[in-house]
């Protein structure tokens, strides 16, 4: 009948346009026969890596070239630590040895950071440099590099928006602040990037002769923080300020100021030139508390806590062996009550 034939077609069509669709979702599967012998690849991960602390772990097995020197624990120690090595390169070896569909590549920064290295990769982990150690090894090279992990070609992760926000101490603070999260009172001073490196001196001409005074000789830029960080903390009643460039890691460039000292305003304007190139400093208000109560990592996955890491000193002179890292760990399952 006219209604069975209509029915027929409506199948047959729809049996087509599936078959097409098949076939350029999965091109292994022809359109209207039987599907290609699947050929699986191995999925590529480029791991980079370039950790410097003393953060050690052990990693069974792995080839001696990647073992941590001992001096990394103890200055006056030579040799390798057996089997021990950085975090970043652990979790690169521990792929490689126990996930036989992954194609594990180390990449050391910044030699092996390359366009090429890491377009053939799938995906692209960044747990041990990026474009900040990049900045901190050669200021002028940062920018570059971070345009290189910007592109989507180079298959970076986490996403350039999450690094940008990481990377830039006073953008986090300023975000955490505005949702609700305690953060230490905080002033954050961006720097302006199209100054000069060298002002021109101002002059003034007495009887014939250019007069150039000290003040003079002080960079304006400087100048301006030291006054713009001395009236604020001065407002908010801060004795003492901790400063740090951003972007920066490692404690780099942290010092602290009286605000009371006499000298503070050539001591800020030291300070600046000594960052400059910074994109941010940030100025904070000195918890005392912090020398008894050592900075505290919390690590969550999604909104469940795994576990935290502490910054903690260990003697070493009693110490049998040096193996341990520089800071203590502790851990909590899923169901506690939180950090």
């Amino acid at each position: 009948t006219n209604k069975t034939r209509k029915q027929t077609d409506r199948r047959r069509a729809t049996t087509d346009r599936s078959d097409q669709i098949r076939s350029i979702s999965d091109p292994m599967m022809p359109a209207g026969g039987r599907p290609r012998r699947h050929l699986r690849r191995k999925l590529k991960i480029g791991f980079v890596v370039g950790k410097e602390d003393g953060d050690l772990v052990r990693a069974p097995s792995i080839p001696e070239e990647f073992w941590a020197h001992a001096s990394l624990l103890d200055e006056e120690k030579d040799g390798l630590l057996e089997e021990l090595v950085h975090t970043d390169v652990a979790i690169w070896w521990h792929v490689r040895s126990h996930y036989s569909s992954v194609e594990a590549e180390l990449l050391k920064g910044p030699e092996d950071v390359t366009s090429e290295n890491l377009a053939r990769n799938d995906v692209n982990l960044l747990l041990g440099w990026d474009a900040v150690s990049a900045y901190m090894d050669e200021p002028k090279n940062g920018p570059k590099m971070a345009a290189l992990l910007r592109k989507p070609q180079s298959r970076i992760w986490p996403p350039a928006s999450l690094r940008d926000l990481c990377d830039h101490k006073g953008d986090y603070l300023t975000l955490l602040r505005d949702r609700g999260v305690p953060v230490a009172p905080t002033f954050v001073y961006e720097t302006t990037s199209d100054e000069p490196s060298s002002p021109p001196l101002k002059r003034r001409r007495l009887d014939g002769f250019a007069i150039v005074s000290s003040e003079d000789l002080v960079s304006s830029a400087s100048r301006r923080f030291a006054d713009e960080t001395l009236r604020e903390a001065r407002r908010r009643d801060w004795k003492k300020i901790v400063v740090k460039p951003s972007p920066s890691s490692w404690s780099r460039g942290v010092e602290t100021f009286e605000t009371n000292d006499p000298q503070i305003t050539p001591l800020l304007e030291a300070y600046y030139d000594s960052v400059k190139g910074s994109k941010q400093i940030i100025v904070q208000k000195h918890l005392t508390g912090l020398e008894d109560n050592p900075e505290t990592r919390c690590f969550f996955f999604g909104k469940t806590f795994l576990y935290a890491v502490a910054n903690a000193s260990f003697p070493s002179s009693n110490s049998s062996s040096s193996s341990e890292p520089s800071s203590s760990s502790s851990s909590r399952s899923s169901s506690s009550s939180g950090p």
